[in-house]
């Protein structure tokens, strides 16, 4: 999965670019707030990069296993 582009052709996309662990850190955010919408009918998560309340995902996943 790429989040951001990098490299010296970052310029061409515009808008904030976070440095490389922040970006791990922000993906690995994501990944376990779909996961956790995946798994519960309502999630709430505060993280350092994103925060949802009260969330719902209607569709969920087809897959009843997966990898921790």
């Amino acid at each position: 999965m790429a989040l951001q582009p990098g490299g010296k052709r970052r310029h061409v996309y515009g808008g904030a670019f976070t440095r490389h662990d922040d970006r791990y850190r922000q993906a690995t955010e994501f990944v376990d707030i779909l996961r956790g919408l995946w798994k519960h009918t309502s999630l709430s998560y505060q993280g350092e990069h994103f925060s949802v309340r009260d969330s719902i995902l209607s569709l969920k996943s087809s897959q009843n296993s997966r990898r921790e």
